[in-house]
C-alpha cells in the first residue's frame, strides 16, 4: 500500500511540475482558438466603401474592415483623377480597385470570382495618359486574362505563411487555409522579412519582438477540421496590447508588417483544437488548456493525503 501512495505523490508532483514549468505548454495536444466567423461568410459592404464601390458587392468577411479603409484611403485619389483627366477615367480607376480589393461571392455563398482587370487596365492607359495615377494593380495585378474562381470551402496546405523566415516556428503539420486567402496574400500582402532584424537595432528589447513575432507568426486564419469555420489564433484586442511595447520610433514599421484587424473580435466565441490543424498567438489559451490538468492534480494529492 506505501508503495501504491508513493507512485500515487510522485505522479502527482510530475503532473504539478510540469504544467509549472516553462515551455511545457508549447507542447500541449490541444489548444484554444477563436471562431471568426463560416468559413464562406460574406458581408456587405458599409461606409464610404459602400458609397464608393456600390451596395451590391458581397465580398469574404476576413479583412474587409482593413479593405474597406483601404478604399476609404484613396478616394482623394479618384478626385483627383477626375479633376485631371475626365469621368471615364475615374470610373476606371474606381472599377479597378474595387474589383480586385472586394472579390464577389455567388448569391449562395459557395463561390468566390476576382474579376479580371487587364481589359480595364488597359483602357485606363490609352485612355487616361493625362494622369500618372495609374493604379497600381495594372502593374502588379493577377498575370491571367481570365477571370480566378474559388470554391470558399476550399482549404489547402500552405507552402509558406509569412516572411519571417526563422523567426517563425514550422506550420502546424496538418494546418490549412482557405485557398482564395492564401493566393490573395500571396500577391498583396508582404510580411518584412527583416522586421525582427531591423528592430532589434532599433533598440527594441527582445521580449518585445518575441511578443511581436507572437502575432506576426500567426496571424493568418485557418481552416477548422470540418471546414466550416474560419479560425483566428488571437483577437484585435490582445494582438493590440501585445504590440503596444513597441516604441513610437517603431511603430509604423511594426503597423505595416502586422494587421491587428485580421484578428477576431474580442467577443467572437471559443473553441478547442488540435495542434496539429491550428496554432495560438495567446499564450493563456495555454495556460488555460494546463489549469485545468493541474486542478486535477491537486484533487488527486488531497485524496491521497486523505486516504493516508
Amino acid at each position: 500500500m506505501k508503495v501504491l501512495t508513493i507512485i500515487s505523490l510522485a505522479a502527482v508532483f510530475i503532473t504539478i511540475a510540469n504544467a509549472l514549468r516553462p515551455g511545457y505548454y508549447d507542447k500541449r495536444s490541444s489548444i484554444r482558438v477563436y471562431i471568426y466567423s463560416k468559413l464562406n461568410s460574406c458581408s456587405s459592404l458599409s461606409g464610404t466603401a459602400r458609397n464608393f464601390c456600390g451596395s451590391s458587392v458581397s465580398t469574404p468577411t476576413f479583412g474587409l474592415k482593413q479593405k474597406e479603409k483601404l478604399i476609404t484611403s484613396i478616394t482623394s485619389i479618384y478626385n483627383t483623377i477626375h479633376n485631371q483627366s475626365n469621368a471615364t477615367c475615374a470610373y476606371y480607376f474606381k472599377k479597378i480597385k474595387c474589383d480586385l480589393t472586394f472579390p464577389q461571392c455567388s448569391s449562395d455563398g459557395k463561390i468566390l470570382t476576382y474579376r479580371n482587370i487587364s481589359s480595364v487596365c488597359a483602357q485606363f492607359r490609352d485612355q487616361c495618359s493625362n494622369t500618372s495615377l495609374v493604379p497600381s494593380e495594372c502593374r502588379f495585378g493577377r498575370p491571367s486574362n481570365l477571370d480566378s474562381v474559388y470554391n470558399l470551402t476550399d482549404c489547402v496546405k500552405p507552402t509558406s505563411l509569412h516572411n519571417h523566415g526563422p523567426d517563425c516556428p514550422a506550420a502546424p503539420r496538418d494546418l490549412t487555409i482557405p485557398r482564395w486567402l492564401f493566393d490573395e496574400r500571396s500577391l498583396y500582402f508582404t510580411i518584412l522579412i527583416h522586421l525582427p532584424s531591423t528592430l532589434k537595432t532599433n533598440g527594441v528589447p527582445n521580449s518585445c519582438i518575441k511578443s511581436v513575432l507572437q502575432y506576426g507568426c500567426h496571424e493568418v486564419p485557418f481552416c477548422s477540421a470540418d471546414r466550416t469555420e474560419l479560425l483566428s489564433a488571437g483577437t484585435i484586442r490582445s494582438c493590440q496590447q501585445a504590440l503596444k511595447c513597441v516604441p513610437l520610433s517603431s511603430q509604423g514599421l511594426v503597423n505595416s508588417s502586422i494587421r491587428c484587424s485580421e484578428f477576431a473580435d474580442a467577443s467572437a466565441a471559443t473553441t478547442t483544437v488540435s495542434t496539429n490543424i491550428g496554432y495560438t498567438a495567446e499564450t493563456s489559451s495555454a495556460t488555460t488548456m494546463n489549469l485545468d490538468k493541474m486542478l486535477l492534480a491537486i484533487i488527486t494529492l488531497f485524496c491521497v493525503i486523505i486516504f493516508i
